[in-house]
Protein backbone atom coordinates (compact mmCIF):
# COMPACT_ATOMS: atom_id res chain seq x y z
CA UNK A 1 0.00 0.00 0.00
CA UNK A 2 1.23 3.50 -1.02
CA UNK A 3 2.32 4.51 2.79
CA UNK A 4 4.26 1.68 3.30
CA UNK A 5 5.73 2.27 0.03
CA UNK A 6 5.77 6.03 -0.16
CA UNK A 7 9.50 6.56 0.87
CA UNK A 8 10.63 3.82 -1.77
CA UNK A 9 8.31 6.20 -4.87
CA UNK A 10 9.80 9.10 -2.92
CA UNK A 11 13.68 8.08 -3.49
CA UNK A 12 12.71 7.19 -7.16
CA UNK A 13 11.07 10.83 -7.50
CA UNK A 14 14.27 12.75 -5.98
CA UNK A 15 16.18 11.04 -8.43
CA UNK A 16 14.40 11.61 -11.36
CA UNK A 17 14.97 15.30 -10.27
CA UNK A 18 18.15 16.05 -9.05
CA UNK A 19 20.80 17.16 -11.66
CA UNK A 20 24.35 16.19 -10.60
CA UNK A 21 26.13 17.15 -13.95
CA UNK A 22 28.30 19.23 -12.03
CA UNK A 23 28.92 16.85 -9.51
CA UNK A 24 30.21 14.38 -11.59
CA UNK A 25 33.63 13.08 -11.87
CA UNK A 26 35.04 10.35 -14.01
CA UNK A 27 35.27 8.03 -10.64
CA UNK A 28 32.20 8.86 -9.57
CA UNK A 29 30.91 7.57 -12.82
CA UNK A 30 32.46 4.03 -12.77
CA UNK A 31 32.20 3.51 -9.39
CA UNK A 32 28.82 4.73 -8.00
CA UNK A 33 27.04 2.74 -10.53
CA UNK A 34 29.04 -0.48 -9.89
CA UNK A 35 28.34 0.19 -5.89
CA UNK A 36 24.60 0.66 -6.92
CA UNK A 37 24.32 -3.28 -8.47
CA UNK A 38 26.72 -4.65 -5.62
CA UNK A 39 23.70 -3.61 -3.66
CA UNK A 40 21.10 -5.02 -5.56
CA UNK A 41 22.99 -8.14 -5.54
CA UNK A 42 23.63 -8.50 -1.71
CA UNK A 43 20.26 -7.96 -1.59
CA UNK A 44 19.28 -11.00 -3.62
CA UNK A 45 21.89 -13.22 -2.24
CA UNK A 46 21.31 -12.41 1.59
CA UNK A 47 17.71 -11.14 1.72
CA UNK A 48 16.76 -11.18 5.33
CA UNK A 49 18.62 -13.49 6.44
CA UNK A 50 22.13 -11.09 6.86
CA UNK A 51 20.69 -7.87 6.17
CA UNK A 52 19.02 -5.61 9.12
CA UNK A 53 17.17 -3.24 6.44
CA UNK A 54 17.13 -5.40 3.24
CA UNK A 55 14.88 -3.36 1.29
CA UNK A 56 17.40 -0.28 1.32
CA UNK A 57 19.46 -2.19 -0.27
CA UNK A 58 17.64 -2.59 -3.85
CA UNK A 59 16.50 0.87 -3.80
CA UNK A 60 19.29 2.67 -2.80
CA UNK A 61 21.15 0.22 -5.69
CA UNK A 62 18.56 1.73 -7.92
CA UNK A 63 19.19 5.05 -7.06
CA UNK A 64 22.73 5.04 -7.74
CA UNK A 65 22.46 4.15 -11.09
CA UNK A 66 19.68 6.53 -12.27
CA UNK A 67 21.78 9.35 -10.97
CA UNK A 68 25.15 8.21 -11.80
CA UNK A 69 25.01 5.64 -14.80
CA UNK A 70 25.86 6.83 -17.78
CA UNK A 71 25.67 5.18 -21.64
CA UNK A 72 29.21 5.25 -21.50
CA UNK A 73 30.33 3.69 -18.56
CA UNK A 74 30.18 -0.14 -18.45
CA UNK A 75 26.76 -0.47 -16.20
CA UNK A 76 25.21 1.84 -18.58
CA UNK A 77 26.52 -0.33 -22.17
CA UNK A 78 25.00 -3.32 -20.20
CA UNK A 79 21.58 -2.17 -19.23
CA UNK A 80 21.38 -0.32 -23.03
CA UNK A 81 21.20 -3.55 -24.55
CA UNK A 82 18.12 -5.19 -26.15
CA UNK A 83 17.55 -7.85 -23.62
CA UNK A 84 17.71 -5.32 -21.06
CA UNK A 85 15.42 -2.58 -22.23
CA UNK A 86 13.00 -5.63 -23.18
CA UNK A 87 12.35 -6.01 -19.72
CA UNK A 88 12.60 -2.48 -19.00
CA UNK A 89 9.53 -1.99 -21.27
CA UNK A 90 7.70 -5.19 -19.70
CA UNK A 91 8.73 -4.15 -16.32
CA UNK A 92 5.26 -2.97 -15.05
CA UNK A 93 3.50 -6.32 -16.22
CA UNK A 94 6.17 -7.98 -14.72
CA UNK A 95 5.53 -6.53 -11.51
CA UNK A 96 1.73 -7.17 -11.89
CA UNK A 97 2.31 -10.81 -12.83
CA UNK A 98 5.00 -12.21 -11.01
CA UNK A 99 3.48 -12.87 -7.66
CA UNK A 100 -0.09 -13.91 -8.86
CA UNK A 101 1.85 -16.73 -9.98
CA UNK A 102 4.54 -17.46 -7.17
CA UNK A 103 0.86 -17.43 -5.14
CA UNK A 104 -0.81 -19.88 -7.81
CA UNK A 105 1.64 -22.51 -7.88
CA UNK A 106 2.63 -21.72 -3.66
CA UNK A 107 -1.40 -23.05 -3.26
CA UNK A 108 -0.16 -25.82 -6.16
CA UNK A 109 2.38 -26.93 -3.52
CA UNK A 110 0.83 -30.92 -3.51
CA UNK A 111 0.34 -31.01 -7.47
CA UNK A 112 3.88 -30.34 -8.22
CA UNK A 113 5.75 -32.19 -4.89
CA UNK A 114 7.27 -34.48 -7.33
CA UNK A 115 8.74 -31.84 -9.81
CA UNK A 116 12.49 -30.82 -9.63
CA UNK A 117 11.70 -27.41 -7.83
CA UNK A 118 14.81 -25.92 -10.12
CA UNK A 119 12.93 -27.34 -13.10
CA UNK A 120 9.22 -25.69 -11.64
CA UNK A 121 10.94 -22.35 -10.81
CA UNK A 122 12.15 -21.85 -14.18
CA UNK A 123 8.75 -22.80 -15.52
CA UNK A 124 7.28 -19.64 -12.91
CA UNK A 125 9.72 -17.14 -14.85
CA UNK A 126 9.31 -18.34 -18.64
CA UNK A 127 5.25 -18.13 -17.74
CA UNK A 128 5.75 -14.31 -15.95
CA UNK A 129 7.89 -13.27 -18.75
CA UNK A 130 5.10 -14.88 -21.51
CA UNK A 131 2.31 -12.97 -20.21
CA UNK A 132 4.24 -9.98 -19.03
CA UNK A 133 4.96 -9.71 -22.49
CA UNK A 134 1.09 -10.73 -24.17
CA UNK A 135 0.11 -7.97 -21.43
CA UNK A 136 2.61 -5.52 -23.13
CA UNK A 137 1.85 -5.90 -26.48
CA UNK A 138 -2.40 -6.80 -26.58
CA UNK A 139 -2.85 -4.66 -23.44
CA UNK A 140 -0.71 -1.92 -22.26
CA UNK A 141 0.78 -0.40 -25.91
CA UNK A 142 -3.52 -1.16 -27.41
CA UNK A 143 -4.89 0.83 -24.80
CA UNK A 144 -2.00 3.65 -23.39
CA UNK A 145 -3.75 6.15 -26.17
CA UNK A 146 -6.99 4.49 -27.45
CA UNK A 147 -10.04 7.04 -26.51
CA UNK A 148 -11.79 4.68 -24.87
CA UNK A 149 -9.51 3.43 -22.59
CA UNK A 150 -11.24 5.63 -19.24
CA UNK A 151 -14.58 4.04 -19.73
CA UNK A 152 -12.97 0.09 -19.60
CA UNK A 153 -11.03 1.07 -16.77
CA UNK A 154 -14.20 2.48 -15.27
CA UNK A 155 -15.96 -0.88 -16.36
CA UNK A 156 -13.51 -3.05 -15.09
CA UNK A 157 -13.73 -1.22 -11.70
CA UNK A 158 -17.09 -1.91 -11.23
CA UNK A 159 -16.82 -5.28 -12.07
CA UNK A 160 -14.21 -5.61 -9.49
CA UNK A 161 -16.49 -4.28 -7.05
CA UNK A 162 -19.38 -6.31 -7.82
CA UNK A 163 -17.21 -9.22 -7.81
CA UNK A 164 -15.50 -8.53 -4.40
CA UNK A 165 -18.58 -7.68 -2.69
CA UNK A 166 -20.45 -10.96 -3.47
CA UNK A 167 -17.57 -13.08 -2.84
CA UNK A 168 -17.69 -11.21 0.78
CA UNK A 169 -21.56 -11.81 1.27
CA UNK A 170 -23.12 -14.78 2.49
CA UNK A 171 -24.31 -15.96 -1.07
CA UNK A 172 -20.97 -17.11 -1.63
CA UNK A 173 -19.83 -20.55 0.49
CA UNK A 174 -16.22 -20.44 0.31
CA UNK A 175 -16.52 -24.32 1.52
CA UNK A 176 -16.50 -27.70 0.05
CA UNK A 177 -19.28 -30.82 0.44
CA UNK A 178 -16.63 -32.72 2.45
CA UNK A 179 -17.60 -36.67 2.10
CA UNK A 180 -15.04 -37.04 5.87
CA UNK A 181 -17.15 -37.18 8.83
CA UNK A 182 -17.68 -33.99 11.42
CA UNK A 183 -14.64 -33.92 13.50
CA UNK A 184 -14.96 -33.55 16.79
CA UNK A 185 -12.22 -30.61 18.59
CA UNK A 186 -11.12 -30.67 22.04
CA UNK A 187 -7.90 -28.29 20.96
CA UNK A 188 -10.04 -24.96 23.33
CA UNK A 189 -10.95 -27.18 26.09
CA UNK A 190 -7.46 -28.47 26.72
CA UNK A 191 -5.80 -25.01 26.68
CA UNK A 192 -4.32 -24.18 29.33
CA UNK A 193 -3.39 -20.64 28.60
CA UNK A 194 -5.02 -17.34 30.49
CA UNK A 195 -6.58 -16.10 27.38
CA UNK A 196 -7.54 -17.57 24.47
CA UNK A 197 -8.48 -14.44 21.98
CA UNK A 198 -5.69 -15.41 19.63
CA UNK A 199 -6.49 -19.04 19.40
CA UNK A 200 -9.80 -17.74 18.40
CA UNK A 201 -8.99 -15.20 15.89
CA UNK A 202 -6.25 -17.96 14.39
CA UNK A 203 -9.15 -20.80 13.90
CA UNK A 204 -11.51 -18.21 12.07
CA UNK A 205 -8.99 -16.66 10.04
CA UNK A 206 -8.09 -20.73 8.75
CA UNK A 207 -11.55 -21.47 9.00
CA UNK A 208 -10.51 -24.58 10.77
CA UNK A 209 -13.79 -24.60 12.85
CA UNK A 210 -16.02 -25.60 9.64
CA UNK A 211 -17.35 -29.26 9.93
CA UNK A 212 -15.81 -29.31 13.71
CA UNK A 213 -17.74 -29.65 16.48
CA UNK A 214 -15.75 -27.38 19.37
CA UNK A 215 -15.29 -27.73 23.20
CA UNK A 216 -14.93 -24.64 25.07
CA UNK A 217 -12.53 -24.75 28.27
CA UNK A 218 -14.63 -24.57 31.57
CA UNK A 219 -14.32 -21.34 33.50
CA UNK A 220 -12.86 -23.13 36.20
CA UNK A 221 -9.88 -23.50 34.33
CA UNK A 222 -9.17 -20.16 33.76
CA UNK A 223 -5.93 -19.97 35.87
CA UNK A 224 -4.98 -23.57 36.11
CA UNK A 225 -2.08 -22.59 34.33
CA UNK A 226 -0.66 -21.36 38.31
CA UNK A 227 -2.66 -24.14 40.25
CA UNK A 228 -2.79 -27.89 39.34
CA UNK A 229 -3.36 -27.86 35.62
CA UNK A 230 -6.16 -28.61 33.80
CA UNK A 231 -7.74 -32.10 35.65
CA UNK A 232 -11.21 -33.37 34.27
CA UNK A 233 -11.85 -36.04 37.16
CA UNK A 234 -10.88 -35.03 40.19
CA UNK A 235 -12.55 -38.48 41.69
CA UNK A 236 -9.24 -40.48 41.39
CA UNK A 237 -7.18 -38.29 43.93
CA UNK A 238 -3.77 -36.67 43.15
CA UNK A 239 -2.78 -37.09 39.66
CA UNK A 240 -0.55 -40.29 38.18
CA UNK A 241 -0.10 -38.19 35.44
CA UNK A 242 0.89 -35.18 33.87
CA UNK A 243 0.51 -34.13 30.65
CA UNK A 244 3.06 -31.30 29.29
CA UNK A 245 3.00 -30.18 25.88
CA UNK A 246 2.25 -27.25 23.55
CA UNK A 247 -0.55 -27.53 21.02
CA UNK A 248 0.66 -31.09 20.12
CA UNK A 249 0.07 -31.59 23.53
CA UNK A 250 -3.35 -30.08 23.57
CA UNK A 251 -3.53 -32.28 20.59
CA UNK A 252 -3.30 -35.48 22.97
CA UNK A 253 -5.09 -34.29 25.78
CA UNK A 254 -8.43 -36.04 25.46
CA UNK A 255 -6.98 -39.19 24.53
CA UNK A 256 -5.15 -39.65 27.29
CA UNK A 257 -7.54 -38.58 29.78
CA UNK A 258 -9.90 -41.10 28.08
CA UNK A 259 -6.87 -43.69 28.89
CA UNK A 260 -6.07 -42.75 32.46
CA UNK A 261 -10.02 -42.38 33.69
CA UNK A 262 -9.93 -46.24 32.34
CA UNK A 263 -7.11 -46.91 34.79
CA UNK A 264 -8.65 -45.22 37.34
CA UNK A 265 -6.04 -42.30 37.33
CA UNK A 266 -5.76 -38.85 37.90
CA UNK A 267 -4.53 -36.76 34.54
CA UNK A 268 -2.93 -33.21 35.00
CA UNK A 269 -2.52 -31.20 31.34
CA UNK A 270 -0.58 -28.19 31.46
CA UNK A 271 -0.54 -27.99 27.26
CA UNK A 272 -1.25 -24.86 25.74
CA UNK A 273 -1.97 -23.66 22.24
CA UNK A 274 1.12 -21.00 20.89
CA UNK A 275 3.13 -21.40 23.70
CA UNK A 276 6.37 -23.60 24.26
CA UNK A 277 5.55 -25.73 27.32
CA UNK A 278 9.39 -25.68 28.17
CA UNK A 279 11.09 -22.70 30.77
CA UNK A 280 14.45 -21.85 32.47
CA UNK A 281 14.49 -23.75 35.42
CA UNK A 282 17.92 -22.16 36.48
CA UNK A 283 16.79 -19.13 36.52
CA UNK A 284 13.06 -19.93 37.56
CA UNK A 285 12.06 -16.10 37.84
CA UNK A 286 13.34 -14.96 34.48
CA UNK A 287 10.93 -16.00 31.95
CA UNK A 288 10.07 -14.29 28.61
CA UNK A 289 6.58 -13.09 27.55
CA UNK A 290 4.79 -14.69 24.62
CA UNK A 291 1.25 -13.78 22.90
CA UNK A 292 -1.03 -15.94 25.15
CA UNK A 293 1.37 -15.26 28.89
CA UNK A 294 2.63 -12.53 30.46
CA UNK A 295 5.93 -12.90 32.04
CA UNK A 296 4.32 -12.96 35.34
CA UNK A 297 2.25 -15.93 34.08
CA UNK A 298 4.89 -18.06 32.94
CA UNK A 299 6.73 -17.54 36.43
CA UNK A 300 2.79 -18.72 37.75
CA UNK A 301 3.45 -21.42 35.29
CA UNK A 302 6.89 -22.58 35.42
CA UNK A 303 6.57 -23.04 39.31
CA UNK A 304 3.01 -24.39 39.49
CA UNK A 305 4.28 -27.47 37.73
CA UNK A 306 7.56 -27.63 39.33
CA UNK A 307 5.68 -27.68 43.07
CA UNK A 308 3.19 -29.85 41.64
CA UNK A 309 5.72 -32.38 40.58
CA UNK A 310 7.44 -32.29 44.13
CA UNK A 311 3.82 -32.32 45.92
CA UNK A 312 2.39 -35.35 43.67
CA UNK A 313 5.36 -37.49 42.88
CA UNK A 314 3.42 -38.56 39.55
CA UNK A 315 4.37 -41.60 38.32
CA UNK A 316 4.76 -41.07 34.61
CA UNK A 317 5.02 -37.42 32.95
CA UNK A 318 4.13 -37.35 29.08
CA UNK A 319 5.84 -34.90 26.75
CA UNK A 320 4.44 -33.67 23.29
CA UNK A 321 5.31 -31.24 21.72
CA UNK A 322 6.43 -29.96 17.93
CA UNK A 323 10.12 -30.63 17.83
CA UNK A 324 10.71 -29.24 14.85
CA UNK A 325 9.50 -25.86 16.03
CA UNK A 326 11.97 -25.85 18.77
CA UNK A 327 15.20 -23.34 19.20
CA UNK A 328 18.55 -24.18 20.74
CA UNK A 329 17.74 -22.41 23.81
CA UNK A 330 14.40 -24.49 24.29
CA UNK A 331 15.92 -27.40 23.82
CA UNK A 332 18.29 -26.62 26.37
CA UNK A 333 15.20 -25.90 28.45
CA UNK A 334 13.80 -29.41 27.37
CA UNK A 335 16.94 -31.24 28.43
CA UNK A 336 16.65 -29.38 32.09
CA UNK A 337 13.41 -30.55 32.51
CA UNK A 338 14.59 -34.05 31.64
CA UNK A 339 17.45 -33.97 33.90
CA UNK A 340 15.18 -32.76 36.97
CA UNK A 341 12.84 -35.75 36.43
CA UNK A 342 15.30 -38.10 35.79
CA UNK A 343 16.56 -36.99 39.86
CA UNK A 344 13.40 -37.54 40.99
CA UNK A 345 13.23 -40.74 39.40
CA UNK A 346 10.09 -39.99 37.73
CA UNK A 347 9.17 -42.22 34.49
CA UNK A 348 8.87 -39.93 31.21
CA UNK A 349 6.95 -40.81 28.05
CA UNK A 350 8.15 -38.74 25.32
CA UNK A 351 5.97 -38.54 21.98
CA UNK A 352 7.55 -38.01 18.60
CA UNK A 353 5.60 -35.16 16.24
CA UNK A 354 3.17 -36.38 13.64
CA UNK A 355 4.48 -36.03 10.01
CA UNK A 356 3.81 -32.68 8.70
CA UNK A 357 1.36 -32.15 5.50
CA UNK A 358 3.90 -28.98 4.70
CA UNK A 359 1.67 -28.20 1.33
CA UNK A 360 -1.49 -27.05 2.95
CA UNK A 361 -0.30 -24.89 6.35
CA UNK A 362 -2.66 -24.27 9.05
CA UNK A 363 -5.73 -25.28 6.90
CA UNK A 364 -8.99 -27.12 7.15
CA UNK A 365 -7.61 -30.80 6.71
CA UNK A 366 -10.96 -32.38 5.29
CA UNK A 367 -11.75 -29.20 3.80
CA UNK A 368 -8.34 -29.42 1.63
CA UNK A 369 -8.35 -33.26 1.29
CA UNK A 370 -11.50 -32.40 -0.93
CA UNK A 371 -10.24 -29.92 -2.62
CA UNK A 372 -7.12 -31.77 -3.97
CA UNK A 373 -9.66 -34.26 -4.87
CA UNK A 374 -8.30 -36.57 -1.79
CA UNK A 375 -11.69 -38.13 -0.99
CA UNK A 376 -12.56 -41.32 2.01
CA UNK A 377 -11.82 -44.59 0.48
CA UNK A 378 -11.90 -47.72 2.36
CA UNK A 379 -9.00 -48.28 4.79
CA UNK A 380 -6.42 -45.70 4.45
CA UNK A 381 -5.58 -42.58 2.34
CA UNK A 382 -2.15 -42.64 1.96
CA UNK A 383 0.00 -39.62 0.26
CA UNK A 384 3.77 -38.51 -0.33
CA UNK A 385 5.42 -35.58 1.99
CA UNK A 386 8.60 -34.67 2.03
CA UNK A 387 9.19 -34.38 6.03
CA UNK A 388 13.06 -34.48 6.26
CA UNK A 389 13.44 -31.95 9.41
CA UNK A 390 10.22 -33.71 11.21
CA UNK A 391 12.23 -36.88 10.81
CA UNK A 392 16.12 -34.85 12.34
CA UNK A 393 14.12 -33.26 15.22
CA UNK A 394 12.11 -36.72 15.99
CA UNK A 395 15.74 -38.33 15.83
CA UNK A 396 16.91 -35.63 18.24
CA UNK A 397 14.38 -36.87 20.85
CA UNK A 398 14.94 -40.32 20.30
CA UNK A 399 18.51 -39.71 21.07
CA UNK A 400 17.33 -38.98 24.31
CA UNK A 401 17.04 -42.53 25.67
CA UNK A 402 20.35 -43.04 25.55
CA UNK A 403 20.88 -39.34 27.88
CA UNK A 404 18.07 -40.40 30.56
CA UNK A 405 17.81 -43.90 32.20
CA UNK A 406 14.01 -42.37 32.82
CA UNK A 407 12.84 -42.30 29.49
CA UNK A 408 10.60 -43.93 26.83
CA UNK A 409 9.67 -42.67 23.65
CA UNK A 410 5.97 -43.44 21.37
CA UNK A 411 6.83 -43.00 17.70
CA UNK A 412 4.23 -40.97 16.37
CA UNK A 413 5.68 -40.35 12.88
CA UNK A 414 6.53 -44.49 12.31
CA UNK A 415 2.78 -45.57 13.09
CA UNK A 416 1.55 -42.37 11.26
CA UNK A 417 3.51 -43.93 7.79
CA UNK A 418 3.00 -46.82 5.46
CA UNK A 419 5.92 -47.57 3.18
CA UNK A 420 7.39 -43.96 3.60
CA UNK A 421 3.62 -42.43 2.50
CA UNK A 422 1.47 -40.50 5.19
CA UNK A 423 -2.08 -41.67 6.38
CA UNK A 424 -4.28 -39.16 6.48
CA UNK A 425 -7.65 -40.85 6.36
CA UNK A 426 -9.30 -44.14 7.78
CA UNK A 427 -12.47 -44.57 6.22
CA UNK A 428 -14.50 -41.45 6.49
CA UNK A 429 -12.65 -40.03 9.11
CA UNK A 430 -9.56 -37.60 8.59
CA UNK A 431 -6.58 -38.24 10.83
CA UNK A 432 -5.54 -34.66 10.89
CA UNK A 433 -7.41 -31.54 12.02
CA UNK A 434 -4.46 -29.57 10.04
CA UNK A 435 -1.43 -29.29 8.53
CA UNK A 436 0.52 -30.88 11.71
CA UNK A 437 -1.91 -31.58 13.97
CA UNK A 438 -3.85 -34.69 14.05
CA UNK A 439 -7.69 -35.00 14.79
CA UNK A 440 -9.07 -36.26 17.63
CA UNK A 441 -9.88 -39.48 15.80
CA UNK A 442 -6.14 -39.42 14.39
CA UNK A 443 -4.90 -39.29 18.07
CA UNK A 444 -7.70 -42.56 18.70
CA UNK A 445 -6.01 -45.07 16.71
CA UNK A 446 -3.21 -44.83 18.84
CA UNK A 447 -4.79 -45.61 22.05
CA UNK A 448 -4.45 -49.35 22.09
CA UNK A 449 -0.87 -48.30 21.70
CA UNK A 450 -0.46 -45.40 24.20
CA UNK A 451 -2.92 -47.64 26.63
CA UNK A 452 -0.20 -50.50 26.87
CA UNK A 453 2.84 -48.65 27.32
CA UNK A 454 0.89 -46.43 30.33
CA UNK A 455 -0.40 -49.33 31.58
CA UNK A 456 3.19 -51.43 32.12
CA UNK A 457 4.49 -47.68 33.47
CA UNK A 458 2.06 -47.25 36.30
CA UNK A 459 2.90 -51.11 37.16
Amino acid sequence: MLPTRIWELTIGGLAALINLNKLKTTSTYNLLPIVGICFIVCAYLLGNKNLVYPILFPVIGAALIILFCSPNDVIGKTLSTKVFVFIGKISYSLYLWHWVIIVLFKNLQYQFQHINHHLLNGFIVFLTFFLSYLTYIFIENKTRNYQHTPKIVLAGIVVIMVLALYFQSDFFSPNYNSKYNTQTSYFEYYDISPTQNGFEVWLDENNSRYNVITTKKSQEFNDAYKKEGIISDKKSGTPKIMLIGDSHGVMWAKLLNEISNELNVSLSCYTSNGSNPFFNMVDINSQCENAFFTKAQRIDYAKSIIENIDKWKPKLIVLACRWDGQTEETKKHFNELLFFLEKRNIKTLLFTQPPVLNFMENKNASQYFTYLGLNPIEGCNLIYVNNSSVIKNNDYIKSSLSKYTNVSVYDVYENMTENNMVKISLNKDALYFDDDHLSYYGTLVHKENVASIIKSTLR
